[in-house]
């Protein structure tokens, strides 16, 4: 099974869907087009991609909480910054 929660950069040229997301579901994880990156708004339009690049260009990684396996509220890019998910009550 991945390990961490993906976001990369698609390598599909002239797509209208630019991130691939990766979630760590099942022995290959779960791969998505997407249209905006997580967590940047609470509803992305994404559909299921074909697989995920033998050599992505990572946009943002960050592992799972253990305690739900779920992606967690906070992120890690690929250049170490760390931002947290906000959310409106």
């Amino acid at each position: 099974m991945p390990d961490d929660f993906l976001i990369a950069h698609n390598p599909e040229d002239g797509s209208r869907l630019p991130y691939l997301l990766r979630i760590p579901l099942g022995p290959d994880g779960i791969v998505l087009k997407a249209k905006e990156t997580w967590p940047r708004t609470g509803k992305v339009y994404c559909h299921r991609a074909t697989g995920w690049p033998a050599e992505p260009d990572l946009s943002r990684s960050c592992p799972p909480d253990p305690a739900s396996g779920a992606a967690p509220a906070s992120t890690s890019s690929s250049t170490g910054e760390r931002s947290s998910a906000r959310s409106s009550s």
